[in-house]
C-alpha cells in the first residue's frame, strides 16, 4: 500500500466529513467523507483500493461505534418492552421484504440489493453488509441516502402539519420537545 495514498485517503475523509458536518447534512460526516473520497477516486486523484486488512479494521471500528450506543436495560424494562419489540421486529421485517420486492420489480436492481436497500439501519452498516455479501454497495448507499434525505425533509413537514391540524381541531397544545 502506498503510504502517501493512505495519508491522502485519511485527509480527504477528514476534510469531507468536516464539510458535511459543518453543512449540517443528515449524517453529514459520513456523506461528506464518502463524497470526498468518491470524487477523488472518480478523478483518479486517489488510487487507493480497499484491502482485506483495511476492510477488517474499518468493520471492527464500525462495530465498536454501534456497540457504544447500546444502553443498559433491566430485566423488568425488557419485559415491559417485549410485546412492542416483537411487534416492531415482525412489522419491520415484512415491510422491508415487501419494499425490497417492490423496488426490485420497479427497478433494474437485483432483489437482494433491493431488500438490503430497503432495510432499516445506518447507511454505513448496510454498505458494510453489501460489501461483505459482494452486492453493489454504491447502489445500497445511494438508495439509503435518498431514504434518509426524504425522511429528514418530509417528516418534519408532515409532523408540523399534523401538529397544526390537532391544534385547529381544539386539541391540547401538548409539549413537543420545544415545538411551538
Amino acid at each position: 500500500m502506498d503510504v502517501l495514498q493512505f495519508i491522502l485517503f485519511i485527509a480527504l475523509s477528514i476534510i469531507g466529513g468536516t464539510i458535511g458536518q459543518k453543512l449540517k447534512l443528515p449524517v453529514g460526516t459520513i456523506i461528506g467523507a464518502m463524497f470526498a473520497v468518491g470524487f477523488a477516486k472518480t478523478f483518479h486523484v486517489l488510487t487507493l483500493e480497499t484491502t482485506l486488512p483495511m476492510a477488517f479494521i474499518l468493520q471492527v471500528m464500525l462495530g465498536l461505534m454501534v456497540g457504544l450506543t447500546f444502553m443498559k436495560l433491566s430485566v423488568y424494562q425488557l419485559r415491559q418492552l417485549a410485546t412492542s419489540l416483537v411487534a416492531v421486529t415482525f412489522s419491520v421485517f415484512f415491510i422491508t421484504i415487501g419494499s425490497g420486492i417492490l423496488i426490485a420489480t420497479l427497478s433494474p436492481f437485483e432483489q437482494s440489493v433491493s431488500i438490503l436497500s430497503a432495510a432499516p439501519g445506518g447507511m454505513i452498516e448496510m454498505a458494510t453488509i453489501a460489501k461483505t455479501l459482494s452486492l453493489h454497495a454504491p447502489v445500497v448507499i445511494m438508495l439509503h441516502l435518498i431514504r434518509v434525505l426524504s425522511v429528514m425533509t418530509l417528516f418534519p413537514i408532515l409532523l408540523d402539519y399534523l401538529y397544526r391540524k390537532e391544534i385547529q381541531k381544539g386539541g391540547s397544545p401538548y409539549e413537543t420537545l420545544g415545538h411551538h
